[in-house]
């Protein structure tokens, strides 16, 4: 294992200044993406998937949302500082300095700290009670729950259809049934990964785990 794939993951506060939809709605509008994909390249940061997927699409707007997505997924601790500091380099001060001033206003750390549970937490195993708060938040995001939790389309139609009177009770249903199949792999984080695959806002089920 090499010393980059050794690195621990983005900061949480990083990634949520880079997931924040006007920072990012900036970035996607005024990026100089081709700069920063060599910059990164040369630092050997982005994968060749992911490179060729960029290269192959036209719009320059889709390239640096392809790029920021992966970015957001896949960056390590020092990424974000060496994306400010390639920013600065290629006379995008104003965006190097966006990102700094969000960083530093803290109103974002504070949304974090709100909204982050601790490591032993996110590693216990999901309660069947944890799952009937949950599935109170999930709208009607049914369908895509269902999709995120590798359920077929029967599958999902047999959850919901058969308590078609109470949503929640079939989304419920499904992440009952989720947790059967996974048993004690079942764990807090992974189930607030598939809720932030849905956007659903953590600050509105994070209480549901403290």
């Amino acid at each position: 294992m090499d010393a980059k794939s050794k690195r621990k993951k983005m900061n949480a506060v990083h990634i949520a200044i880079l997931k924040e939809k006007e920072t990012c709605k900036i970035l996607v509008e005024n990026l100089s993406i081709q700069y920063i994909l060599n910059q990164l390249d040369q630092a050997d940061i982005l994968d060749f998937t992911t490179k060729e997927k960029i290269n192959k699409t036209h719009s320059f707007n889709d390239k640096v949302a392809i790029y920021l997505d992966w970015f957001i997924v896949n960056g390590k601790d020092g990424d974000f500082e060496h994306f400010v500091e390639v920013l600065q380099n290629n006379c995008e001060s104003h965006l190097a300095q966006l990102l700094l001033d969000k960083l530093e206003s803290g109103e974002i750390s504070k949304v974090v700290e709100d909204t982050t549970l601790p490591e032993d937490v996110l590693q216990r195993a999901v309660s069947e009670k944890d799952l009937m708060r949950l599935s109170k938040h999930v709208g009607n995001k049914g369908y895509e729950l269902g999709q995120l939790l590798n359920m077929s389309s029967g599958e999902i139609q047999t959850h919901l259809m058969q308590n078609a009177m109470y949503p929640s009770a079939g989304i419920n249903s499904m992440l009952v049934s989720w947790k059967q199949k996974q048993g004690s792999k079942a764990k807090v984080g992974d189930i607030i990964a598939i809720f932030e695959e849905l956007e659903i806002p953590s600050e509105e089920y994070i209480n549901v785990f403290r």
